[in-house]
């Protein structure tokens, strides 16, 4: 199973360095999805060992 990185242009903010990021709300949004995928991929492989 992979992680999705960047499935759309993230928005532009105004900042301290020149390059394209995360604001704050895409990457908490990010991290959450994330760790739900790693967290239900770890449940399916425990629950196919019972």
């Amino acid at each position: 199973m992979k992680v999705k990185m960047m499935y759309y242009m993230p928005t532009q903010e105004e900042g301290r360095y020149p390059f394209v990021g995360f604001s704050r709300e895409e990457y908490e949004g990010f991290l959450e999805r994330a760790v739900n995928i790693v967290i239900n991929a770890i449940e399916t492989i425990v629950m196919e060992q019972i």
